[in-house]
């Protein structure tokens, strides 16, 4: 029996980082000065609004509160 390989966090953020680096056409036309730590930094801000969807409620001015 075998057992399934373990796969580390990092490296998938990095395949994630990568992957949106290279997917997003209209940031490709700005010409940003890295793309893959622009794109590290949209998906930390991402991956931080997931985590706490109330917080961002909170804090955000285009997501509408609770009623």
């Amino acid at each position: 029996m075998s057992t399934p390989p373990t796969h580390d966090p990092a490296d998938r953020d990095e395949e994630r980082a990568a992957h949106r680096a290279d997917s997003v056409p209209e940031e490709a036309e700005a010409g940003a000065d890295d793309p893959k730590r622009q794109a590290e930094a949209v998906l930390a801000d991402s991956d931080e609004r997931l985590e706490d969807p109330s917080g961002t409620r909170n804090e955000s001015t285009q997501t509408p509160g609770e009623e």
